[in-house]
């Protein structure tokens, strides 16, 4: 028997002096308040349309989302709106250095918002399309014991000196 999930809100935070806009995913009830920069420069590139993605079946919920990292980790938050002392956050590491990178132009793509809980291997199966950050852009497909998968793609906010495929893991953390 399926149930539904409860309605999940996220806030990305960014730097002061940006606005904000809501953007309302019908899926699951996601509001994600997504900061956008204030100027006409700002990229617009949306990877939704321009990458396919690595889950096999449907994807059921997608949204904007930022990570970074700097040589073997990455870290990417979100804070829940009915919980306001709560953070969510994904961290991992790679097996491989990359130098340093930032995305405020990813999605992050799943089926159920149930899936972003414990541990995920960067997913390895996939030869035709790997996991990757760089030069311009990035795609990190996970996949957990259980077989869920995620994965988040986008444009780096500034070029990278070369492409580098990735193995690694992570971990969904809540704190409250």
């Amino acid at each position: 028997m399926f149930v539904e999930p409860p309605p999940l809100a996220v806030i990305l935070a960014v730097p002061q002096g940006m606005s904000s806009a809501i953007n309302t995913w019908t899926d699951h009830s996601i509001y994600v308040e997504r900061q956008q920069p204030e100027t006409s420069e700002r990229k617009t590139s949306n990877p939704s349309n321009s990458f396919t993605s690595n889950i096999p079946g449907n994807i059921s919920s997608q949204h904007k989302s930022e990570i970074s990292g700097a040589g073997k980790n990455f870290d990417c938050y979100f804070k829940l709106l009915e919980e306001p002392e709560s953070r969510v956050e994904f961290r991992g590491n790679f097996d491989q250095s990359v130098e340093n990178w930032q995305s405020d132009d990813a999605w992050l793509k799943y089926r159920n918002v149930r899936d972003l809980v414990g541990a995920y291997d960067i997913d390895t199966e996939d030869e035709e399309s790997p996991s990757y950050i760089g030069a311009d852009d990035l795609r990190l497909s996970f996949e957990n014991q259980e077989g869920e998968q995620f994965e988040i793609i986008g444009t780096l906010k500034n070029s990278i000196s070369e492409r580098t495929t990735v193995t690694g893991q992570g971990v969904w953390i809540t704190q409250v």
